[in-house]
């Protein structure tokens, strides 16, 4: 080494000057973003005493201190960068953060480069801190893993990095332990386990080739096993000799079992003596290997043709590396096009603002019509959009979610089953059946039969209804649940669990008999009873049956509109992440879709209401449609007993008295009554005065024997008892059966338009139009315009930086390229 304080550090210019264009391009990959390293690292390595701090010295001309109880006990980097001032500095980078290591962290020296002897002070200071020697620690590490770092800077300086490492050993000593060959072990393999770094192997040749230890670490199948990222240098030619000379010349002729590709170079470093004589390191060497070592070639020995050896050393390294470093250029620049599409160009004035968002909104309103439309392909969409519905990196479900047509269908349709199955208050379990709705035909022979089974129910207590109720409904209703659980089940991979949970959370109708609701409406009749006649029903009645059985629909239809609003909410993310620039996503977003899906929310709720007012209770413009399903509220007194009919009945009341207590005896009785009053007649007394006689006196005993008044108040109660029960009854039963047959009809139209009106056309229709538009965007203020759409300054910072770092990128990439191309290396 020189000892002209002028000529300090030059070793480091002189090994990358050669290829100082391809390491500019590298070290400008810094500023485009680029920020792990990606020059290989000279690591140089060799076991204990082998002369590596010396050799790192004779490349770097940095002046090591060669203590052995220092340097060779962590690991120390020399790098060298470009900046605009000529520095050394020497920090410590801190691998282990312990407590005693605290101090460490904040170490740092900054000293002019050409100040050798302050230099070696300050490497000392720093060593002695790193190993705790320094003033307050009481007890000093042998080794660590904090690094020593010296950066070397200036204006002509190229990206470079050179490390020094601790010698392997193999046994433990007074100043080393097992545990401290296991510390350095691991430590250097780290190093030499980066494939991007080249390997200086050290070797000293005044110890047996079998035993050193660096050699077979470096084959190793995890480091370098063919050799191609390996230099080697043999020290110690000045001997003594622990074996043959021919050892060494066995290294240069290549055949050891191992051999790496970059060969063998001698060094002879000096010795203690000429050290503390401050002997000129290069002379001495120059001079030795003149009269030395002359079979090997001068092209093998000394420093000055190790130089732009080791440079053509680092360059194959980058060569071997290139293709992985271009692809990781071309993905930067890739990413950051992406980016500054993404940016767009700058947006200073209003109108640049608004031609911005016309754009996605354009877009957005072309993904939302093919949504609603069903229209998911790609034939109809531009290219840039045409992976909307089918992205490959997204989850099926969210594939799904962006089908909103056939979303929203499935979901309409579980709505149709559950208003189907649970949409009614009460399940009648049975009905009457078609017998028993012939019956209200009220001729004589009807009421007869129905009087002879009520005094038979008065005798023996049994359902009025026991022999005319159809079994039918249950199984209908069976069949209602059954379909909603299927549909529920063909969904699944359409709609999302919580969806389907939601349709199947409705609690079952409440299950009555028709006796149960026949009792209950019959006490409504009576319990709104106005002015009309006793032949005529409350209008009230029927309007409040129905107002209690369609009285879920408000819940389930309301839950129906909410999923569907989210479902369209979903799609409008996916939309919006889409077609969007993610720099006002954010903005547009808050100030302006969340006002306009909140305004459809709005708008398809009041419709709801509107549709739901039109169904609270019994709306009389129904009937319009309805003629000939004969549901007049007052039809049923078509089937009511008739006050015309009222002496047949009571005539059919006599004859059934008569029949059934005009018996032989008692004929036999009256007669004898007669005998006893005129006693035995002869034919001749059998005149016609005497015939007459006698019809007078059995008229008169009959009716005396039959009560006829107490006949005829019988007679009175049983026809206004028998009257008022089926009176009551037949408008119970017609009252349901309209209720049944207008909530049948009411259903169907509610769900028809629930589904068409609110749904289709509130939502899905207005999605296309009201949401994200260009007529939006052009009614936009000024003042949302800006704030959504406006420039912001980390955005227009990030363009410039997203310009600059590509300009960068695309000038490395064409000097790689161009180096890779050329036959020159190694």
């Amino acid at each position: 080494m020189s000892n002209n304080p002028q000529a300090s550090l030059a070793g480091l210019d002189e090994l990358s000057s050669s290829f100082a264009e391809i390491f500019d391009a590298i070290d400008s990959l810094r500023s485009a973003g680029l920020e792990r390293e990606l020059i290989p690292k000279l690591v140089v390595v060799g076991d204990q005493s082998s002369g590596k701090s010396s050799i790192l010295e004779a490349i770097s001309q940095i002046p090591f201190p060669v203590d052995k109880d220092l340097c060779t006990r962590f690991p120390t980097e020399v790098v060298q960068r470009k900046s605009p001032e000529e520095l050394v500095t020497v920090s410590i980078h801190v691998v282990e953060p312990t407590p005693k290591h605290a101090a460490s962290r904040d170490f740092s020296r900054s000293l002019s480069i050409y100040d050798t002897t302050k230099l070696i002070a300050t490497i000392q200071e720093a060593s002695a801190m790193i190993l705790g020697a320094s003033t307050g620690q009481n007890e000093i590490s042998r080794f660590s893993n904090n690094i020593l770092r010296i950066e070397v800077s200036g204006p002509e300086r190229y990206p470079l990095t050179l490390v020094d490492l601790p010698g392997f050993f193999s046994s433990a000593t007074e100043n080393q332990s097992l545990a401290d060959k296991e510390l350095v072990d691991q430590m250097v393999e780290g190093y030499m386990r980066e494939p991007r770094n080249a390997l200086l192997l050290v070797i000293s040749a005044r110890v047996a080739y079998p035993n050193l230890r660096a050699p077979s670490e470096v084959s190793k199948v995890t480091v370098d096993p063919r050799g191609y990222r390996c230099l080697g240098v043999v020290t110690g030619l000045d001997g003594p000799f622990n074996d043959d000379e021919d050892e060494v010349t066995s290294l240069f002729q290549g055949t050891r079992p191992w051999n790496h590709h970059f060969g063998w170079h001698c060094l002879r470093n000096r010795t203690p003596v000429e050290r503390r004589n401050n002997r000129d390191r290069d002379d001495i060497e120059r001079v030795y290997f003149q009269d030395n070592w002359q079979h090997i070639g001068s092209e093998h020995k000394g420093i000055l043709p190790l130089q732009p050896k080791l440079t053509r050393f680092l360059a194959t390294q980058i060569r071997r590396h290139l293709p992985e470093l271009i692809t990781e250029v071309r993905d930067e620049i890739h990413r950051l096009e992406h980016q500054f599409k993404e940016l767009g160009k700058s947006r200073s004035t209003e109108q640049s603002q608004r031609d911005y968002l016309i754009q996605m909104a354009k877009d957005f309103r072309l993904l939302a019509s093919s949504a609603v439309d069903g229209h998911y392909g790609t034939a109809t969409m531009p290219p840039h959009l045409q992976d909307f519905f089918d992205r490959g990196d997204e989850t099926q479900q969210r594939r799904q979610d962006k089908k909103l047509q056939a979303v929203v269908r499935a979901m309409s349709q579980l709505f149709s089953a559950v208003m189907n199955a649970k949409g009614r208050t009460t399940k009648i379990l049975q009905e009457p059946s078609e017998d028993d709705s012939a019956s209200e035909s009220s001729d004589a022979e009807s009421h007869r039969t129905r009087r002879t089974q009520h005094e038979s129910s008065a005798k023996r207590p049994q359902s009025h209804r026991s022999t005319t109720i159809s079994t039918e409904d249950g199984d209908e209703h069976q069949k209602k649940d059954a379909i909603l659980d299927a549909k529920i089940k063909s969904y699944e991979g359409i709609l999302a669990i919580d969806v389907l949970l939601a349709y199947q959370s409705y609690e079952p109708s409440i299950e009555r008999t028709y006796d149960q609701v026949e009792e209950r409406v019959m006490q409504m009749i009576a319990g709104h009873r106005g002015k009309e006649s006793l032949l005529e029903i409350n209008p009230d009645v029927v309007r409040t049956l129905f107002r209690e059985e369609s009285s879920r629909w408000r819940q389930i239809s309301r839950s129906h509109l909410i999923m569907v609003w989210e479902a369209v909410k979903r799609f409008v993310d996916s939309a919006l992440e889409y077609c969007v620039d993610s720099s006002v996503l954010d903005d547009l977003r808050r100030l302006v879709i969340q006002e306009h899906l909140t305004t459809l929310l709005r708008n398809a709720s009041q419709k709801h209401e509107e549709l739901l007012g039109c169904h609270d209770g019994i709306n009389t413009a129904f009937y319009d449609i309805m003629e000939g399903l004969t549901l007049s509220l007052s039809s049923w007194r078509k089937a009511a007993p008739s006050v015309v009919k009222m002496g047949d009945i009571i005539g059919q009341i006599v004859s059934d008295q008569v029949n059934n207590n005009l018996t032989v005896q008692t004929v036999e009785k009256v007669v004898n009554s007669f005998w006893g009053q005129h006693g035995p007649l002869t034919r001749k007394k059998e005149t016609f005065e005497t015939k007459g006689a006698i019809v007078h006196h059995i008229l008169t005993k009959l009716q005396e024997f039959l009560q006829v008044d107490d006949l005829q108040s019988e007679v009175r109660d049983q026809v206004e008892s028998s009257y008022r029960e089926d009176f009551e009854k037949t408008a119970a039963q017609h009252a349901i059966k309209v209720v049944n047959e207008f909530y049948d009809i009411s259903l169907v139209g509610f769900m028809l338009y629930m589904n068409a009106m609110v749904i289709q056309n509130c939502l899905l229709k207005s999605l296309i139009s009201e949401v994200f538009t260009d007529d939006i965007v052009r009614k936009m203020d000024a003042e949302t315009l800006s704030a959504v759409a406006g420039e912001k300054e980390a955005d227009v910072g990030k363009r410039v930086q997203c310009e600059t770092s590509l300009e960068t990128l695309k000038k490395a990439l064409s000097v790689f390229e161009q180096f890779q191309s050329n036959s020159y290396y190694y």
